[in-house]
């Protein structure tokens, strides 16, 4: 048996009152509406704040991916530029039979042995223990080291510190749009619900295939647990000259409708 399913995700609650709104429109035009006007007016006006707010929420995500992928980038850059540096010092010390003790200034073991950790937390001390050590071992009168250069390694460590900002940045603004959207979810499947008691009292009388069909043709979807399909309309209905809603009905089974979206507060950005 086929069981209307409402929308899980914000996204499809915006598109299925997007899909209400035109097929209200379209029927409204053509002098056989199903829905009463004022149920319609609060659709279209939820529609204009709910809209904005579940795109913006789509494109922070899609922000907040690239900001990911160049703080990684970044990262990893870092980390090559880093254990590059201590590479050429290692073969620096042993080729110029520089005392051991260079390392420690670089805040490395006397071994020479390469820290492994590569969290950006960590990196930065790799990065900044680096600029330091190779301003005091300047200081005692060794050349500077090349290929990378200090220099070189407080930029990449610099260039990391702002992507990984700019991370941060995104996510906080997407944390803020998200809990806008979320305030906005109730009212979103209260209207979805409301317009689906509307068919059931308007299109009283109808048989179930007739007014499923109705309501697939607004956007609403049905799943039927046997055949764990989504079953097709059956014979599509379209819509009859000057058919007008049943209200005796829809106000003796249905009082939600008339009652409180006749009263409704519209929502505003």
């Amino acid at each position: 048996m086929a069981e209307l399913r409402y929308p899980a995700s914000d996204r499809n609650r915006l598109a299925l009152l997007e899909k209400c709104s035109k097929e209200a429109t379209r029927d409204r035009l053509a002098t056989a509406p199903y829905l009463v006007a004022n149920l319609e007016t609060a659709v279209d006006t939820f529609i204009a704040a709910y809209r904005p707010a579940i795109k913006l929420v789509q494109e922070l995500r899609g922000q907040r991916g690239l900001e990911v992928d160049e703080k990684q980038t970044a990262v990893d850059e870092l980390d090559r530029y880093v254990r590059d540096f201590w590479a050429v010092l290692e073969r620096r010390i042993v080729r110029e039979n520089l005392p051991r003790g260079l390392f420690i200034e670089y805040n490395q073991l006397r071994s020479g042995e390469n820290a492994t950790s590569r969290r950006l937390r960590d990196l930065l001390q790799y990065a900044d223990d680096i600029v330091e050590g190779e301003a005091r071992v300047v200081l005692k009168g060794f050349a500077p080291m090349s290929n990378p250069t200090a220099a070189e390694i407080a930029a990449k460590r610099d260039a990391a510190i702002a992507e990984a900002e700019d991370v941060d940045d995104v996510v906080s603004t997407l944390d803020r749009a998200q809990h806008a959207a979320d305030a906005l979810r109730p009212e979103a499947d209260k209207l979805i619900r409301v317009v689906s008691a509307q068919f059931d009292a308007s299109l009283y009388g109808m048989s179930a295939d007739d007014i499923r069909s109705i309501k697939m043709r607004y956007g609403y979807d049905y799943y039927d647990r046997e055949t764990a399909v989504t079953p097709e309309p059956v014979d599509p209905i379209a819509p009859k000259k000057n058919q007008q809603p049943n209200k005796k009905i829809m106000n003796n089974e249905l009082g939600i409708i008339n009652n409180e979206w006749a009263t409704h507060t519209p929502i505003h950005n």
